[in-house]
């Protein structure tokens, strides 16, 4: 379990060790549960985001689950063409009130019929 593991750190330290942590994941590959506010951070190391609702009485609002082509960077994932659209859609879950729990799958061109294998969405 990692609880904000990188939350004190500058960005480019941050970076080099959310890089490093996934080379370990991917060698290894053990059952992580991270808990994060970073949304780039979670789009980056994970392959599935469980966002809570605003609030003390918090519960589970949205689960997005998510691939890309492996091994992961920065680079290859902010230049997704459905990034942004995932970033901003997490931000907007983040900020609504209570909502039942779902799974999320967006974007048109990631869940086409024609395969995409840097596709950041598992089709639903």
């Amino acid at each position: 379990m990692l609880d904000e593991p990188f939350g004190a750190l500058d960005a480019i330290t941050k970076e080099e060790l959310q890089e490093k942590l996934f080379t370990i994941w991917a060698e290894r590959k053990p059952t992580v549960l991270m808990i994060t506010h970073d949304i780039d951070e979670a789009l980056f190391l994970v392959d599935r985001v469980v966002m809570m609702t605003k609030g003390p009485a918090a519960i589970i609002g949205e689960i997005m689950e998510l691939t890309s082509a492996q091994p992961r960077s920065y680079e290859v994932i902010q230049a997704h063409e459905c990034y942004g659209q995932l970033h901003n859609h997490a931000l907007e879950k983040v900020n609504q009130p209570i909502d039942r729990c779902r799974k999320a799958a967006f974007c048109s061109k990631c869940n086409s019929s024609k395969p995409t294998p840097s596709a950041l969405i598992n089709k639903a």
